[in-house]
């Protein structure tokens, strides 16, 4: 991805808003800004990516924007930076391995307020279907 991703500023009052809606209102936020933007946000540290333990397995953490994504860094996670991923390169490799990889998909989470879990292929699947429209 380009170093230079354009990002649009959100205030504190914005990260807040959205930060307090729930899991299924940021998931479908989440659609809506990655297929407007292109770009889907991960926290990652050299190769490695930011994951969380969770009941139903380690989900593969994204966020819509650089901002969520910087307001969830953990401890253990001081090293780790929003990184942008193209959502072509994301849906062309990425979501592929890691349906085939049985990883979940923790989207847009806010620790105190939870995440959207799917499977990778059903994220794949909405993301082609709003970008068509």
């Amino acid at each position: 991805m380009d170093e230079r991703v354009r990002v649009s500023t959100l205030s504190a009052a914005e990260v807040e808003r959205v930060s307090s809606l729930e899991p299924a209102e940021r998931y479908e936020r989440f659609l809506e800004d990655v297929t407007s933007s292109g770009v889907v946000w991960v926290l990652a540290h050299a190769t490695k990516l930011a994951l969380v333990g969770h009941q139903d397995g380690t989900p593969y953490l994204v966020w819509p924007h650089p901002t969520h994504a910087e307001a969830e860094r953990r401890d253990g996670w001081d090293d780790y930076e929003p990184t942008a991923i193209g959502l072509e390169d994301w849906l062309a490799a990425a979501l592929e391995d890691l349906a085939g990889d049985g990883i979940a998909i923790g989207v847009f989470p806010v620790f105190e307020n939870g995440a959207w879990l799917m499977d990778a292929d059903e994220l794949a699947a909405a993301l082609r279907e709003l970008r068509q429209r």
